[in-house]
């Protein structure tokens, strides 16, 4: 399953992790740890799941990497599990 959803800039999120609710997590069939694969602009990053019940709709990522791999605040992007 994917959906399309807004990338949130989040400072308190861990490099290398994307913080999803729990409706998102059972929408998209992915659990706490799983890897979840973010693709802008046909370009893929990769993130580990972490399930937070305090997060607002959307993904929330590192503010640095999001800098770092030059993706905007409230960018629309596609949203699956990875295939690894």
């Amino acid at each position: 399953m994917e959906k399309r959803l807004r990338l949130r800039r989040d400072p308190s999120v861990p490099k290398g992790y994307a913080v999803i609710n729990p409706d998102i997590a059972k929408l998209l069939q992915v659990s706490e740890g799983r890897t979840l694969e973010i693709v802008v602009a046909k370009k893929k990053f990769y993130f580990k799941v972490k399930i937070d019940s305090k997060a607002e709709p959307g993904v929330h990522l590192s503010s640095d990497e999001m800098v770092e791999n030059g993706l905007m605040d409230n960018t629309i992007a596609t949203i699956r599990e990875a295939k690894l």
